[in-house]
Parts: C-alpha cells; structure tokens; sequence
C-alpha cells in the first residue's frame, strides 16, 4: 500500500499564513547575541557593515518567501551567495 501523500491535491498547501508564523517564530529564536567585550557596540551610525548570506539584500526584514517548482525564480537569486556592505 502506498502512503504518500497525493501532491495534486496539496499544491496550494505551502507559504500559508501559517507556515509564514512558524518560519517568523524560527527566526526570532535563532537570534545571537554578542559579547561587547571591547566596546564595540553599539555600532555607530557612521560605520558600515558587512551582510553575507543569500537573503542579504533584505536588509534583515523577515520576508522570507519559498517557491513552487512551477513558479518563476526570480534572477537575483541565482546567486550562491550575496555580499553587502551597508550604511547603518
């Protein structure tokens, strides 16, 4: 017998309000906090930082959305890694 879950039936089942809370949720739990063992914080305004990763050029917003394999991938994440160095 087979188990799997009947995917035709599930394909607006994804990026849900839902699915959307818990991916928030996951993120404020995964915040890091620093020691400011020299004084380096808080950063000054007149300073920039180094962003990397590959949500980087969302300057730390939680929006945060998947995509369908039927969905268009936007161009600007083909990237493997996205770098920038931002004004605070």
């Amino acid at each position: 017998m087979n188990q799997a879950k009947d995917v035709s039936s599930s394909l607006t089942d994804y990026n849900t309000p839902a699915h959307q809370e818990v991916v928030l949720q996951a993120a404020r739990e995964s915040v890091v906090l620093l020691k400011n063992n020299d004084g380096a914080l808080p950063l000054s305004k007149n300073k920039k930082a180094a962003i990397a990763g590959v949500y980087a050029d969302l300057r730390m917003k939680a929006q945060l959305r998947y995509q369908s394999a039927n969905e268009k991938v936007d161009e600007r994440w083909k990237f493997n890694c996205i770098f920038h160095i931002v004004d605070l």
